[in-house]
């Protein structure tokens, strides 16, 4: 019975959350999302969102901010960090108006060589506007994603990738060292 119910509220929870982003509430769809990952815990059970992204976000900050680009260990960490390099490579659109529908082509896709496809396309829109002082913050997490190739047996994480681009930039974040130098 539960998982016939997370089957139907599963599928339109996610939705709402797409349909949330590419209207530019943000705020609004990580608020939803946060509600589908409680509500997945309970009739699904398993490991929490909350768990999940701990070990995601400190094991991709520390990568992202290496000297020398380091390699994604998994399936997880590979759909976060698509979401991420999304989210960032949008944020330096210089239209008037941004519009969170340009990440629905990632979100909404169904295989790893789309995303990689969709990345691509917005890497050669926005590239342009790559700040040097975050350049390699950046070519770390694109060379990261580039090369890793998900496991083939497995669906798209969908939660994951809207966790990566509803979460703040691994990208735009100071490291310890950069504070110091400028203190």
């Amino acid at each position: 019975m539960n998982l016939l119910v997370w089957k139907v509220f599963g599928n339109s929870s996610l939705s709402l959350i797409k349909g949330s982003i590419e209207n530019g509430y943000i705020f609004k769809a990580g608020e939803q999302f946060n509600l589908r990952c409680a509500l997945k815990e309970y009739f699904v059970g398993g490991e929490s969102m909350a768990d999940v992204l701990l070990d995601v976000k400190a094991s991709l900050r520390d990568k992202v901010s290496r000297e020398k680009t380091a390699s994604i260990d998994n399936d997880k960490e590979y759909y976060f960090a698509v979401g991420q390099l999304a989210s960032f490579l949008i944020s330096l659109s210089k239209a008037a108006k941004k519009t969170h529908s340009l990440a629905n082509p990632i979100i909404n896709a169904k295989s790893d060589d789309r995303i990689k496809v969709e990345l691509k396309k917005l890497f050669k829109k926005y590239s342009y506007a790559i700040d040097r002082k975050m350049s390699r913050r950046f070519d770390n997490l694109m060379t990261m994603v580039s090369s890793y190739i998900p496991d083939p047996e497995e669906k798209v994480n969908d939660d994951l990738i809207i966790a990566g681009y509803l979460h703040s930039s691994l990208i735009y974040e100071k490291s310890s060292k950069e504070e110091n130098k400028n203190e």
